[in-house]
């Protein structure tokens, strides 16, 4: 169930992991690394809007 809020985190990892390693010389896997906190996060927060939908309409003040 993809989010349009996780795109710039989620989508192009792969593109992205690698044009950030070539530009700074820092290993992929150390890249990776440090955006795993921010994939789980994202991870977690689509499976409980999943899970529990009135959370959304929570959030939308419904």
């Amino acid at each position: 169930m993809p989010d349009a809020s996780d795109g710039p985190v989620d989508t192009p990892v792969g593109a992205g992991l690698y044009v950030a390693s070539s530009m700074t010389g820092v290993p992929p896997m150390r890249i990776f690394r440090s955006l795993l906190p921010f994939l789980l996060a994202t991870l977690v927060t689509l499976v409980l809007l999943a899970w529990q939908p009135w959370l959304t309409e929570g959030l939308i003040g419904r």
